[in-house]
C-alpha cells in the first residue's frame, strides 16, 4: 500500500509543471525519489512580530496541535523517555506548557516535580513564549517547523531534533540545541535551564538568523 501511494504521488508530481518545496532538503528528497518536473524551494514565513529578549521565567513551551502526529509522537517521547531523566527539583518551580489545540487533559501531569499543563488554543502566543524554552522533540515529518521561526521571531532559545530543524539554518551550540536521543536531549534542557548566559546567547543568535533569512522581509 506504501508503495503504491508513493508511486502514485510521484506518477503526479510530474504531469506538475512545476513543484514548489518548503526547503531543499525536500526538494532533494522527491528529486532522488524520481520526479522529473521542475523544483523550486521557497519558505515559508510566520508574520510574529519580532520581540526583545526576555530572561527565563521557569517555563518550558512545547507548540502544536495533538490532531497532527508528529507532535503527538514527539510529546509522547518526551514525557516517557526524556523528562524522567530529569530531577526537576533543584528548579522548582517549572512548568511545562502544551500550547494547541486537542491535547486530552490526560496530558496533564507532575514529572519528578515537573508540573505539565495542556494550555489549548490561545489567542496571542508571544504572551506565552516571550521569557521560556521551546522544546522541539519531532521525531518524523518534512516541511519547515513554524514553531521553530516563532521562538526565534520572538527571541526564545529552542532545543529540537535533527528531524525538527531540518531544513532550517540554525546551528547546534550557536542559535539552538539539537539532540536526537533522551539522555542528550535531557542533558540540552537542563544547559538552558541552568545557564542563563546560553539562554540569552542561543535566543540572540535565533532571533538574528530569523531577521535575515525568514522574515517577511526577507523573504
Amino acid at each position: 500500500l506504501y508503495e503504491n501511494l508513493r508511486n502514485e504521488e510521484i506518477a503526479n508530481l510530474n504531469h506538475c509543471d512545476k513543484v514548489v518545496t518548503l526547503t531543499n532538503v525536500d526538494k532533494l528528497e522527491l528529486l532522488k525519489s524520481g520526479v522529473k518536473s521542475p523544483i523550486y524551494v521557497s519558505p515559508a514565513a510566520v508574520s510574529t512580530e519580532q520581540k526583545e529578549y526576555k530572561s527565563w521565567n521557569r517555563t518550558l513551551v512545547f507548540l502544536g496541535s495533538y490532531s497532527h502526529f508528529p507532535n503527538q509522537e514527539g510529546v509522547d517521547w518526551l514525557i516517557q523517555k526524556v523528562l524522567p531523566l530529569m530531577d526537576w527539583k533543584k528548579n522548582l518551580p517549572i512548568t511545562l506548557h502544551l500550547v494547541g489545540l486537542g491535547w486530552p487533559k490526560s496530558y496533564n501531569r507532575t514529572i519528578n516535580g515537573l508540573e505539565i499543563v495542556c494550555d489549548g488554543y490561545v489567542e496571542n502566543l508571544s504572551d506565552i513564549l516571550s521569557g521560556s524554552i521551546m522544546l522541539v522533540p519531532i521525531l518524523s515529518g518534512s516541511g519547515m517547523r513554524m514553531k521553530i521561526l516563532e521562538a526565534a521571531a520572538l527571541n526564545v532559545p529552542f532545543v529540537t531534533t535533527s528531524v525538527g530543524v531540518e531544513g532550517l539554518d540554525f546551528v547546534d551550540g550557536e542559535s539552538c540545541l539539537i539532540a536526537d536521543e533522551p539522555a542528550t536531549y535531557a542533558e540540552a534542557i537542563f544547559k538552558l535551564v541552568s545557564d542563563q548566559t546560553l539562554h540569552k546567547s542561543l535566543a540572540e543568535a535565533a532571533s538574528v538568523t530569523f531577521e535575515q533569512k525568514y522574515s517577511l522581509a526577507a523573504l
